[in-house]
This record gives C-alpha cells, sequence and structure tokens, in this order.
C-alpha cells in the first residue's frame, strides 16, 4: 500500500471509531501485523480483506448520507397551499 492510502485508511478508521487494535482483537493478530499491513510493510489476505470489507461498508453508508441529505428539502410534487 502507498503511504497515501495507508494514510487514507487511517483516517477512514478514525471516523468510524474503530482501532487497529480492535482489527487485530477481531482477528485475533498482534496489533503490529495490523499496523504492517495498512503501512505497506507486510501482505496479508486476511486483514486487507477485513480492511476492505470494514471499509467498503463504511462508503456505503457516506453513500447514504449524503443521498438521503440530498433529497431533503426536494420538492416532492406536492405543493404547500
Amino acid at each position: 500500500m502507498s503511504k497515501e492510502k495507508a494514510i487514507k485508511i487511517k483516517v477512514s478508521l478514525l471516523q468510524m471509531g474503530i482501532s487497529q487494535a480492535q482489527i487485530a482483537r477481531d482477528l485475533e493478530l498482534d496489533r503490529s501485523t495490523v499496523n504492517q499491513v495498512i503501512n505497506g510493510t507486510r501482505r496479508s489476505q486476511r486483514v486487507e480483506n477485513y480492511l476492505n470489507e470494514i471499509l467498503s461498508k463504511a462508503q456505503s453508508v457516506k453513500n447514504d448520507v449524503r443521498n438521503y441529505e440530498g433529497n431533503i428539502g426536494q420538492d416532492n410534487g406536492q405543493e404547500n397551499e
């Protein structure tokens, strides 16, 4: 992983309130392993798949919120009298 991607992952995890330690506990790994995978100094398909899963869920939620916010205040075809 590139340094930029590692930073994006770390920021996303922080925004979601998920720590590297929590990921390590969930996967029954050392926190250092998760950190090394995020920083690109180690490869682990298991950690990468887990990160992809939680980050894609987070992106889906962000998209849902954007769609919801975009629909607030839009004319629903009914006129107020």
